[in-house]
């Protein structure tokens, strides 16, 4: 009798492992027009749901499981039309997966994300484990998105957000193989010292691995670790012509820094961070402590940009002041590429020095090798800036070599990264005409022509395309520039006659702010 019994209830417990293994491994296609959070509602944990092309109009999904996977099928948009807070969003759910899809037109407020892990920005509820990869986040409110323990952050286009790329803390995370591009594109945080801005910021991570990532034309610091950070790398980045720092480790601890090429940064210009004493520098560390930083390619903005510099300021918090201590910055190739700059070590309050950091066996090309290029406590003897000859008197760069010679390498020793690895917009990002709240994907046109107007009627720009594969084109978009004269982004009327799949010669006119995959 018992033996019956148990039978019974292992072939009852064996039909509900099957249909949980079942169920759980379902996808579920979601079309244009279908409500998300209700599919997602009515399907368990673990659901894969496949997003099928076309435009996604105003979909938040706040009702996410542990498991569950959005996978969006080529030419699938996430739309938010500029009235939708969030994309995603799923405090403490575990081992999601978002990939494969475009999203932009989203409004989360500042210091939020798109995709966000979070419900408080301190005290992270973030769940763990979640892949975002291979997706197109762009002309978003606030952050692209946001990641936390054991993240795989990968392949993705992020560009074009109102304040910045990625944000996220936690531990074991990977930022790996993205584009990070024009984030913080209109200024709008310029004056707001308590918002961040730029390409990435990280903030108490442990083992953060950033890796292999394409980062320019951010309107603030390129890649940031601000905080508490720890046992963090930085290998392998393209950090180009951000308008801070390339490189940004600030008040944190145990990092390595390796293998990048950091180019033209410190384009402040118009940005509000004041130019000279390092803070256009392509590698800065400020305030942290058990820094190696080696094997780096830096080439400095010829207008206001800086080498490798370590600055020591007056910092403090419940930790108590926070030192400058046993960093090394070694066998880097730094190139002046114009008679401004520095490398070396700022100390704004002597009081507050730290101790054992060390430049050595550099090499530093200059336009004039007696000039000063480099400082050292900048004011420990009243002066400011120095020449090399004081710079080793001072017992730095013992082994560092300086010379005229302006032909920087193309990689460093041991370094997969090369200046002249080819970097554009990663496979799978489109070319788009974007004004205002509308999108017009090129797939979806056979033909059309294209009139862009100022509101006062002045031409500015035509161009019939007579087939798909001209629209397949870069030239496709709106261009920079009209006779050597830039286009700007602003307020335009554009006039479209096109034909759409099987619906001839329509006619629309939009009046917006156009704005354009660079």
């Amino acid at each position: 009798m018992l033996g019956g019994f148990m039978n019974n209830f292992f072939l009852m417990y064996s039909f509900a492992v099957l249909f949980y293994m079942i169920s759980s491994s379902f996808a579920v296609d979601i079309y244009p027009g279908d409500n998300w959070r209700t599919i997602a509602g009515n399907n368990p944990a673990g659901t894969t749901y496949i997003i099928k092309a076309g435009r996604h109009l105003r979909q938040t999904v706040d009702n996410l499981q542990d498991g569950d996977s959005f996978i969006g099928e080529t030419g699938a948009v996430m739309d938010g039309d500029n009235r939708t807070e969030y994309a995603f969003y799923a405090p403490g759910v575990n081992n999601v997966t978002i990939k494969n899809l475009e999203i932009t037109g989203y409004t989360p407020r500042e210091q939020y994300a798109v995709i966000e892990c979070t419900q408080w920005l301190m005290g992270s509820t973030c769940g763990s484990g979640w892949v975002i990869d291979s997706c197109i986040i762009h002309h978003n409110d606030g952050v692209g998105l946001r990641f936390g323990d054991n993240f795989i952050v990968t392949n993705n286009y992020i560009h074009h957000q109102l304040q910045l790329g990625i944000g996220g803390s936690g531990t074991g995370a990977r930022i790996e193989n993205n584009e990070i591009a024009f984030c913080h594109y209109s200024g709008t945080y310029d004056d707001n010292t308590l918002i961040e801005e730029g390409g990435a910021k990280f903030v108490y991570t442990t083992g953060l691995v950033v890796r292999g990532n394409y980062v320019h034309h951010n309107r603030g610091p390129g890649l940031w670790t601000d905080i508490n950070n720890i046992n963090t790398l930085y290998e392998e980045n393209l950090v180009d012509s951000n308008a801070a720092y390339g490189i940004f480790h600030e008040i944190s601890w145990a990092a390595t820094i390796r293998c990048n090429i950091c180019r033209g940064n410190g384009k402040f210009h118009d940005y509000n961070t004041p130019v000279g004493w390092g803070w256009g520098s392509g590698i800065m560390i400020t305030n942290s402590s058990d820094v190696e930083c080696y094997n780096n390619i830096v080439i400095t903005d010829p207008d206001s940009g800086d080498g490798i510099v370590m600055l020591q300021s007056v910092r403090t918090d419940p930790v108590g002041q926070r030192y400058l201590n046993d960093n090394y910055v070694h066998d880097n190739d730094i190139t002046y590429t114009s008679n401004r700059g520095c490398s070396g070590m700022a100390v704004d309050d002597q009081s507050v020095k730290g101790s054992g950091n060390r430049f050595d066996y550099n090499h530093y090309r200059v336009p004039d090798p007696g000039g000063e290029y480099w400082l050292w406590h900048s004011t420990d003897d009243g002066s400011w800036f120095d020449n090399w000859t004081t710079m080793q008197s001072r017992g730095q760069e013992e082994h560092g070599t300086c010379d005229a010679d302006d032909s920087s390498p193309s990689s460093m020793p041991g370094c997969a990264l090369s200046v002249s690895t080819h970097h554009a917009s990663l496979p799978g990002t489109r070319p788009q005409l974007r004004i205002g709240r509308y999108s017009l994907p090129i797939e979806n046109i056979t033909a059309c022509t294209v009139a862009m107007y100022t509101p006062s009627g002045r031409l500015v720009w035509s161009r019939t395309f007579d087939n798909l594969a001209s629209w397949g084109n870069a030239s496709a978009l709106i261009p920079r520039a009209r006779n050597g004269r830039p286009i700007s982004a602003g307020m335009y009327v554009v006039r479209t006659t096109f034909d759409k799949g099987s619906v001839a010669q329509q006619q629309r006119i939009f009046s917006g702010t156009v704005a354009y995959v660079p």
